[in-house]
């Protein structure tokens, strides 16, 4: 496992992508990202266990702005998600296909969604699919915003 005490990503080329494999990151920054989903972070078929790290500025032409949670369990402690954008769905965050995360002590803001149309939703986070579930527990979530609808979209 990856234990990095502290990562500074800054080169566009360098995104995260846990696809099928366990990875753990304590006091990491992940910023200023593009892509077309998961801005920072694609993780498919994972697990993913996050301390203190912050995911900032980072933007996907579709979903997850900060990050892309798809069939991927895990959790983020102490952790930010901030300032990021997407097109459709989950500015901040977008979990799919079974996805089970917690987010712990977190704070969510200034997560938004760019397109105004009426399928797009969520600046805060998106979760699709009636397997797929977040647990938050005192954690901050606000000033996150999408042009059609709240925050924070939930949907089966």
């Amino acid at each position: 496992m990856r234990r990095p005490e502290h990562v500074a990503v800054s080169d566009v080329r360098k995104k995260l992508f846990a696809v099928c494999m366990d990875f753990q990151a304590t006091s990491y920054f992940l910023l200023d990202r593009y892509s077309a989903g998961g801005g920072c972070i694609y993780a498919s078929g994972s697990s993913l266990h996050m301390n203190n790290v912050t995911v900032s500025e980072c933007h996907s032409a579709s979903y997850g702005g900060g990050m892309a949670l798809v069939d991927t369990t895990g959790a983020m402690r102490g952790s930010r998600v901030m300032a990021n954008s997407a097109s459709t769905s989950g500015g901040g965050i977008y979990m799919a296909s079974n996805s089970v995360f917690e987010l712990r002590d977190c704070t969510i803001t200034a997560n938004t969604i760019t397109a105004a149309s009426s399928s797009s939703k969520g600046g805060a986070f998106y979760v699709t699919g009636s397997s797929t579930t977040i647990d938050i527990f005192s954690s901050d979530i606000f000033a996150n915003s999408a042009s059609n609808g709240p925050g924070k979209r939930f949907k089966e």
